[in-house]
């Protein structure tokens, strides 16, 4: 397999391609591409990465194996969800998150600064910077789901040029909208990773410059 991203050949192929083959599973959603992007960017702020996910799924087990020596924090709304995550693996650092009623699909866009401000940061987000971010959860589908202005306006806020940020869904109106407000002026740098070829559904990377300057000397 050739992990080969934008301007040079990511770092580290073989410890992907081992996380890959033992973690890697039809039920996740992200196309193969769009996982080996975030693997390379992982891997690129590492060791000792700190990476936040907002949203377990199928893919959580692999995210974790990808920065074995860094902080891995999984940020998930759903306690269902996020107990059966940790059934299928101990391992995972899990916080269980009530995003606020206040804020939803619905009523986030236009986008209202002041009601993002006036949300508390939970502190095992803020008390760090962030080397990756992916933002593939809460559920934004509908007009009463939480939706992602959250997770968008705190990856804006604890993470650096340096930083990967990941946008899931970015085709649609919040996420996208979001992502150019508050990430967008940023950088310099924006690909977009679509799931199907010919499909609408996308994944937005707004590329740090370590995956940069790796991929200028490659």
């Amino acid at each position: 397999m050739t992990l080969l991203m934008p301007g040079g050949v990511c770092m580290s192929e073989k410890h992907i391609e081992m996380c890959l083959s033992k973690h890697y599973n039809k039920k996740i959603q992200l196309s193969l591409t769009q996982i080996e992007a975030i693997a390379c960017a992982i891997v690129s702020r590492g060791p000792n990465a700190n990476v936040l996910i907002f949203g377990c799924g199928n893919d959580s087990a692999l995210w974790h194996a990808l920065n074995p020596d860094g902080y891995t924090l999984f940020v998930e709304n759903s306690r269902t969800w996020a107990d059966e995550m940790k059934k299928l693996n101990s391992e995972l650092n899990i916080q269980h998150y009530y995003y606020p009623t206040e804020i939803r699909v619905g009523n986030s866009i236009p986008i209202d600064l002041s009601s993002l401000r006036r949300v508390k940061t939970p502190k095992w987000i803020s008390d760090r910077m962030w080397d990756v971010v992916l933002v593939d959860g809460p559920a934004g589908y509908k007009a009463e789901a939480p939706g992602r202005a959250l997770p968008i306006y705190w990856a804006s806020r604890f993470s650096s040029k340096s930083s990967h940020v990941f946008v899931d869904d970015s085709e649609r109106s919040l996420e996208r909208q979001y992502s150019d407000h508050f990430l967008g002026p940023r950088y310099t740098q924006v690909i977009e990773l679509y799931r199907v070829a010919g499909a609408n559904q996308r994944l937005r990377w707004f590329l740090g410059s370590s995956m940069r300057s790796v991929a200028s000397e490659g």
